[in-house]
């Protein structure tokens, strides 16, 4: 009776572990999956991206802004939200310019 309830809790937890999201995906693919795109909340865009490296806030008499930064190699991309929405995604090369 154990081992039954022992292996059942085992594929359990197997199934739970395969069907896991993996933040492995890149910003880009999931940009252009459309799985990221204006107008998602940030819950939506943190669920899934993971932990941006660094969020930077703005507040102006009118608005209020969030500027998530994701680092991807050479790239960097910038989401900016407004009202908890995401309202642009703006992509870096680091180094562009010199």
């Amino acid at each position: 009776m154990r081992y039954a309830v022992l292996v059942g809790l085992l594929a359990v937890l197997v199934a739970a572990i395969a069907n896991w999201p993996t933040h492995a995906r890149s910003v880009e693919q999931l940009v252009q999956t459309k799985r990221i795109e204006p107008g998602q909340s940030s819950t939506e865009v943190r669920a899934a991206l993971g932990e941006p490296a660094q969020i930077t806030k703005t507040d102006t008499y009118w608005k209020s802004t969030e500027d998530w930064m994701y680092r991807e190699g050479d790239r960097t991309f910038l989401l900016t939200f407004e009202a908890g929405k995401l309202l642009q995604i703006t992509e870096q090369l680091v180094g562009a310019g010199k």
